[in-house]
């Protein structure tokens, strides 16, 4: 997720070898508990991952090559 999102900050992780799918399920079964994941990820995606601010990442890493 390139360090922009985290577990139980913006997703819910589940281990590769399913080891916590009670966890994950219990947890998903909390409204309140997604709703602040949802909440969280899309400042995330607000902030940092719009169109307009990918391009001025983008434009500022080239502006050190040119």
């Amino acid at each position: 997720y390139n360090g922009y999102f985290q577990p139980d900050e913006h997703y819910i992780p589940l281990r590769k070898d399913f080891t916590n799918t009670e966890e994950v399920m219990s947890k998903l079964q909390d409204a309140a508990y997604c709703s602040r994941l949802v909440e969280n990820a899309f400042d995330v995606v607000m902030a940092e991952l719009t169109y307009d601010c990918l391009i001025r990442k983008f434009h500022q890493a080239l502006g050190g090559v040119l």
